[in-house]
């Protein structure tokens, strides 16, 4: 989550690393996985996955 007026400044990734999952998805190939919420994992320890819903 990127510090904004929205979090009260309270975020702590870069820009770098808040727009890295929309570019991951955003290339991803035709065939390749839909459907999914994806983003960024903070209870796993870090990295992106599916998320729960």
């Amino acid at each position: 989550m990127r510090p904004t007026d929205l979090n009260g400044n309270s975020g702590f990734r870069t820009a770098e690393q808040g727009a890295e999952v929309s570019v991951h998805l955003a290339t991803l190939p035709a065939d390749g996985p839909s459907g999914l919420l994806w983003g960024f994992q903070m209870n796993a320890g870090g990295g992106y996955g599916v998320l729960q819903w």
